[in-house]
């Protein structure tokens, strides 16, 4: 397992720190959006609600514990890391990208993620993690909490996928990665590409659309698409897909996003992917 060397340094600060349950509100976004028992475990059902959206299926991954020396400041704050999910299911490669305030919360999040444990990948799978910290104080079962600072939270997702003529079955796919060059500025976009699907089911001779997008976009977009896998001996013809880039806290229906003209067989994904 290896990662930056100073965020490897932070991660050994994190294991020799006090930390505290009880004063922690976690809030966590793509990759992961599930509810954390104290010890880790991930439900099935948790399990299949990621399943059906694309998601790399997380089996265990404990919340990150508030730092007690933090507790009596009532500090909160978000922290954004980029990841590798390897084949083995191992997060791996960390780079913090966005820490607010900066360094405070960075190696809760680093020791948390560390032990994650993911299903078996079939390829090394690129991913971002938020995790919002805030206090929570009260008497007896009330409980206030307090708001937490808005922080990065991107994602990308398949907005729709369409071909020229009918035939073609998605049996696998994954949620395109948000490229973490754009992370910070919060830029968000859309991108259509085309391409063919091949005899042995996968996508290839890829052509991106107007109107020009970022560079970077596209080649997440692209990433994604790499990952189909499609029904052997679909029809001729060329297939489009849609995809949106955007920070959480945006509405991505004001992003524009549309098919292009010609692609009028709408093609379904799956509910759940092979891994």
């Amino acid at each position: 397992m290896t990662w930056d060397a100073d965020v490897g340094l932070s991660l050994k600060r994190a294991l020799m720190l006090g930390v505290c349950w009880s004063l922690l509100t976690v809030m966590t976004a793509p990759v992961v959006a599930a509810r954390f028992e104290k010890n880790g475990t991930v439900s099935k059902a948790e399990q299949e609600k990621m399943r059906s959206t694309g998601l790399p299926v997380l089996v265990f991954g404990a919340a990150p514990l508030y730092p007690r020396d933090l507790a009596s400041k009532e500090a909160r704050g978000c922290v954004t890391v980029q990841f590798t999910i390897g084949e083995d299911g191992v997060p791996d490669s960390f780079v913090i990208l966005d820490s607010d305030p900066p360094g405070r919360f960075d190696q809760a999040a680093l020791q948390a993620l560390f032990h994650w444990r993911f299903e078996r990948q079939a390829r090394p799978v690129p991913a971002i993690q938020t995790f919002k910290f805030q206090m929570r104080q009260g008497v007896g079962t009330h409980i206030q909490a307090t708001p937490a600072p808005d922080c990065i939270a991107p994602v990308g997702t398949f907005v729709a996928m369409a071909s020229e003529k009918p035939g073609i079955k998605v049996l696998q796919y994954r949620r395109p990665y948000f490229p973490p060059t754009l992370a910070k500025s919060k830029k968000s976009g859309c991108v259509a590409i085309s391409f063919e699907v091949t005899t042995e089911g996968l996508a290839d001779n890829y052509e991106v659309l107007p109107p020009a997008t970022a560079t970077e976009f596209a080649k997440a977009a692209i990433w994604a698409l790499n990952q189909l896998r499609f029904e052997k001996g679909a029809g001729e013809g060329r297939t489009a897909a849609i995809t949106r880039f955007y920070d959480l806290r945006d509405d991505p229906q004001t992003i524009d996003c549309a098919l292009p003209k010609g692609f009028t067989e709408q093609v379904v994904l799956p509910r759940s992917e092979d891994a």
